[in-house]
């Protein structure tokens, strides 16, 4: 999995150092691990700069024994503490590993200023280790939970470790849950990365991954590879929902080069190339059955149309039909761009939020309903990020204010002032409450989990209807470290989870969303979490993977419902 940043880049096959900075000199604070070997570190808990005296510039693909390096540097290894190693945060969320140490030493002797530790990694152990003692490598950055048979849920899961890259289908409901475990080494290209925005779908046969441009197809029963395809150009890293599975026969692809794709799922023949012209799209939408992109138009259209939603035929790529969102009644009428974002509503309707926002219905050739231009202020289009939910006929966004809400039958408006939030996530609605993550700028700021009741906007200058205070920032983005959290909405209420990697301890509680009223917290020790990782909800349990392994927990208890391996 790798990009900018990325620890699983440093570690290539014959690299057996890493360095890794232990404290600050300055004032004792613990530093990130770097990705690279570099001369000047900038301390993340006082901002000192930091000069390692012993640098030299890295050679690439150099083996290098920690023996080796403490011999050249004339370092006497019996006069070394050793220390047992736990690593600080990587620098993304995404290649992190469990590697096997072999030496660990601080090297306060081997100069003024060398302020840090090399490690040797053992390369020989696989990411294919799969035991009693959990996955030998993971990271669970790159999953997807699919709908199916398993009792809790079925995962797969892309696993990256420095030997090899390998695609895990995990059954949690079932009595051995790795279903099976494909290498990825003899299908990728040498020189291939996986990034965390490489997309995993699936249909009832078929398992399919992107990475980089191309396309890979399994087997879901086997995990037998079945064909693999070469796309015009990689899937946009901004696009969640450009590769669909549709009417489980054929598979779409948008890539950003803005070619459009689709071929049967099954064998990978058949199907049509059509390729978009104008800005990258941004979004690909099922409209009643067919594919829909955003697609711009000529800059000489008389009526000034700067992009139009096209529909596809399935079958053949051939335009179905084109609708055309703009403001009406206004000096400048605002059309639909490329950069706009459309919310599917199901059947193929969906609500354009744009300046003015409209909902469509499939072939029509007016909106449903139109609200007027920006109707809560100047801020109210660029509050629009996509971070919306659809909470059956009401719509709820975030706005610079606070929190609104659109009834997409017939585009009622409504919207409940916040002050003194400057930075919200909106987690669920649970009838008329709605579940949010609010920071607040008032005082030092802090975090809580909050209640809004939707049904009174006047009556929240005094505060929410319940709140509960959270310890850190978000965990949400994986990368979980310190103390960090995470709320989702089970059938049993909120759940709030926060997470002490030093104290290695998960402790839960579950609110009443009506009410605000909180459970006994729960706790629960796991060996190792300093490389966990937010996988997602199903069934009322968290998924996370942790202590080398994939985790449900039944956030009510605070217990492990069943595990991978």
């Amino acid at each position: 999995m790798a990009g900018p940043g990325h620890l699983a880049d440093a570690i290539l096959p014959g690299d057996m150092a890493r360095f890794q900075r232990l404290a600050c000199p300055s004032c004792g604070g613990a530093l990130d691990v770097p990705t690279q070997h570099e001369q000047f570190f900038t301390c993340a808990t006082c901002g000192a700069t930091l000069e390692d005296t012993q640098y030299a510039a890295p050679t690439p693909q150099v083996s290098l024994s920690l023996a080796d390096l403490l011999a050249d540097n004339a370092v006497d290894t019996a006069a070394l503490t050793s220390y047992a190693v736990r690593a600080g945060r990587t620098a993304t969320r995404v290649g992190k590993i469990v590697a096997g140490v072999t030496t660990v030493a601080v090297l306060g002797g081997a100069g003024a200023g060398a302020y840090g530790i090399y490690r040797a990694v053992d390369t020989a152990t696989t990411v294919a280790d799969i035991g009693d003692d959990g996955f030998a490598m993971y990271s669970f950055a790159n999953s997807a939970l699919f709908p199916g048979e398993g009792a809790t849920s079925e995962v797969a899961l892309i696993v990256n470790g420095p030997d090899d890259a390998h695609l895990l289908y995990v059954d949690l409901g079932a009595a051995d849950p790795v279903r099976w475990d494909a290498a990825l080494g003899q299908l990728l290209p040498s020189d291939a990365s996986i990034a965390s925005y490489e997309r995993i779908v699936a249909s009832s046969g078929h398992v399919l991954i992107t990475v980089e441009d191309g396309l890979y197809a399994f087997d879901r029963a086997t995990g037998t590879a079945q064909y693999q395809l070469g796309l015009a150009d990689s899937v946009s890293n901004i696009c969640d929902e450009c590769l669909q599975v549709f009417s489980d026969t054929t598979a779409v692809a948008l890539t950003q080069d803005g070619t459009l794709r689709a071929w049967d799922v099954a064998t990978g023949s058949g199907g049509w190339s059509v390729p978009l012209p104008g800005d990258v799209p941004r979004q690909l939408l099922n409209i009643d059955g067919q594919p829909g992109v955003i697609v711009d138009q000529p800059d000489d259209r008389p009526d000034g149309q700067r992009a139009m939603l096209t529909v596809f035929d399935l079958a053949n790529g051939s335009v179905l039909g084109e609708q055309a969102p703009r403001c009406s009644g206004d000096a400048f009428p605002w059309p639909l761009s490329a950069y706009d974002h459309l919310v599917p509503l199901g059947g193929g309707s969906y609500v354009w939020l744009g300046t003015c926002p409209q909902r469509w219905s499939p072939g029509a050739s007016a909106p449903d309903w139109e609200l007027p231009s920006n109707p809560l202020g100047p801020s109210f289009v660029s509050a629009l990020t996509g971070g919306e939910l659809l909470a059956g006929e009401r719509l709820v966004f975030t706005t610079d204010s606070g929190v609104a809400t659109i009834d997409v039958t017939d585009g009622s408006l409504a919207e409940i002032a916040r002050d003194e939030i400057d930075r919200r996530h909106l987690i669920g609605v649970v009838g008329d409450m709605l579940v949010t993550t609010e920071h607040t700028s008032r005082g030092s700021g802090r975090w809580n989990v909050a209640g809004v009741d939707l049904t009174d906007p006047d009556g929240q200058a005094a505060g929410p209807a319940w709140s509960l205070p959270l310890e850190g920032e978000p965990g949400t983005d994986g990368s979980i470290t310190s103390e960090e959290w995470l709320v989702g909405v089970t059938p049993a209420g909120v759940a709030v989870v926060q997470l002490d990697v030093d104290a290695g301890t998960v402790r839960t509680q579950v609110v009443d969303p009506a009410t605000g009223a909180a459970s006994a917290p729960a706790a629960l020790t796991l060996d190792d979490m300093v490389f966990a990782e937010f996988v997602g909800w199903r069934n009322g349990n968290l998924l996370l993977g942790a202590d080398n392994r994939l985790l449900a927990i039944d956030p009510a208890t605070a217990t492990i419902v069943t595990e991978a391996p």
